[in-house]
């Protein structure tokens, strides 16, 4: 249960706008008896570390098999960075601006996903046949409009199969699935935050119900159609709905979503042994 959850206005200290929040990773701080929202270094390296795993994992380097569990960490870390951001804009100012939000989102993922795919479509016109590149067409508008991850399901594109290198923009399936958290959560959550004006707790119930109903999604499909079971955002959304939960179970603690120092410590201490496992 989220504590707090009316709004509130506070002043915003140490010169930082609203408008400068991103999903960049965050930390709240107090500063004079208040708190706000600073740059996270730290959850920056955990999203790096998990880049570079991936990478590694496709690169067929030994002692990474499950290299791949970086995307689940990203999806969790995702979850729990947007969600906090959303929930303090609504604590400070007693609503969320969707129109900024969505802006940030764009200016953040747009123009370096046009670089990669506008790159990548002049390299194939340069080395590959009219009749060999006609199919990644699709694939790179289905990239640009962050539903590659169902274009690729469609085609029955097996991830971990013999054809993985057939489309250059396979790995966009990823980002797909977020740009699609990013679009629907916002709505999602001011529902749930405004039932719980008059239920309280309906943001944490609602949240986990999702997280249910995804896992469960998973757990059907992976013994069904394990290409819809690692495509679908309907199964893979539990593990950004892992990163909310995680996000309001920290508010709950701690009231306003600082980390305690204790809790810090441990959780640096227990990081290396999460990645030696992954």
């Amino acid at each position: 249960m989220v504590r707090e959850l009316r709004p509130g206005v506070r002043p915003m200290e140490a010169g930082a706008s609203r408008s400068e929040l991103s999903d960049r990773p965050l930390q709240v701080v107090r500063v004079a008896g208040d708190m706000t929202w600073t740059y996270r270094p730290a959850l920056d390296g955990v999203r790096s570390v998990a880049v570079y795993v991936v990478v590694l994992f496709h690169a067929g380097l030994s002692g990474v098999d499950g290299g791949f569990l970086g995307v689940d960490l990203f999806f969790v870390l995702s979850g729990f960075l947007v969600s906090s951001i959303l929930l303090h804009e609504f604590e400070e100012t007693g609503r969320v601006r969707l129109w900024r939000f969505y802006a940030r989102r764009v200016r953040r993922l747009l123009p370096a996903a046009l670089v990669v795919v506008t790159v990548t479509a002049a390299v194939f016109v340069l080395m590959v046949s009219s009749v060999g590149r006609a199919p990644m067409v699709g694939d790179a508008q289905a990239s640009l409009m962050y539903v590659a991850n169902w274009r690729f399901l469609s085609q029955e594109n097996d991830y971990f199969g013999a054809e993985i290198d057939r489309s250059p923009y396979l790995h966009f399936w990823s980002l797909s699935i977020e740009e699609q958290f990013y679009v629907v959560f916002p709505l999602v959550l001011l529902a749930l935050v405004a039932l719980a004006r008059r239920w309280r707790p309906a943001l944490s119930i609602g949240v986990g119900v999702l997280f249910s109903a995804s896992l469960f999604a998973q757990l059907v499909w992976v013994t069904r159609d394990a290409n819809h079971a690692y495509y679908g955002t309907d199964a893979r959304a539990y593990q950004l709905m892992a990163g909310v939960l995680a996000a309001l179970a920290l508010r709950a603690l701690t009231g306003r979503g600082a980390i305690p120092r204790g809790i810090a410590l441990v959780s640096t201490l227990l990081a290396p042994v999460g990645l030696l496992k992954a």
